[in-house]
């Protein structure tokens, strides 16, 4: 490593001054390692919070790609499109009109001539089966 120092060794010094100039610089080498081990070592904090936050960064993304597709299973879709499994599901019968019915895998009970709603979609779940 190439250090420059204020301190410079001279063929005319005396021993005295030589030893002394000597210490200085090994004193300034001391510094110098302890500054670049600081550095070092923030280098590392820094890189960790870094790896840190890139795993957040990923667990939040799952999160919201998992809270959109619960959000999207949530949506109103046409009566004329059936649901894929057997169940009750909210329906709109007529505008501002909001009811339940069944589906029996093959057609809506309790629709006139089995006709289906205007609009089906999953009854939502309750507040307590929402929260962790």
């Amino acid at each position: 490593m190439n250090v420059t120092s204020k301190t410079k060794l001279h063929p005319e010094m005396s021993r005295k001054e030589a030893v002394r100039a000597f210490r200085a610089m090994r004193e300034e080498l001391a510094r110098v390692e302890a500054e670049r081990d600081a550095l070092r070592d923030e280098r590392d904090r820094y890189h960790g919070l870094a790896c840190r936050l890139l795993r957040q960064r990923g667990d939040l993304r799952r999160q919201v790609a998992e809270l959109e597709a619960a959000l999207a299973a949530q949506q109103w879709r046409p009566g004329n499109e059936k649901p894929d499994a057997t169940g009750w599901y909210q329906t709109i019968e007529a505008e501002d009109c909001y009811s339940h019915a069944a589906f029996d895998g093959a057609v809506w009970q309790g629709y006139p001539g089995n006709n289906p709603p205007l609009f089906w979609r999953p009854i939502p779940p309750t507040a307590s089966e929402t929260t962790p």
